[in-house]
């Protein structure tokens, strides 16, 4: 993380994305989340997105990433199989 380079300054959006994140339990996606707000000035009112896989997601996935205050979801199309 870039913290100095980012001191003073308000983040106003927040991108996780890859395929590795599905390897990930919820819980780790939790703190990783809260360690971004702990140590960054994360604006109330940011951008929090997530690509996501439509074969891997499920509407109880949808909605714990919501929980975890996920505002956006990038769809990412692997193939249309």
């Amino acid at each position: 993380m870039r913290k100095p380079a980012l001191s003073g300054q308000t983040i106003t959006s927040v991108y996780l994305g890859g395929e590795d994140l599905f390897q990930y339990p919820m819980g780790n996606l939790s703190k990783l989340l809260s360690a971004i707000q702990c140590h960054f000035a994360v604006d109330r009112k940011a951008e929090l997105s997530i690509e996501v896989e439509p074969s891997k997601a499920s509407i109880p996935y949808f909605t714990l990433l919501r929980q975890l205050g996920f505002n956006r979801v990038v769809l990412n199309i692997q193939s249309f199989d």
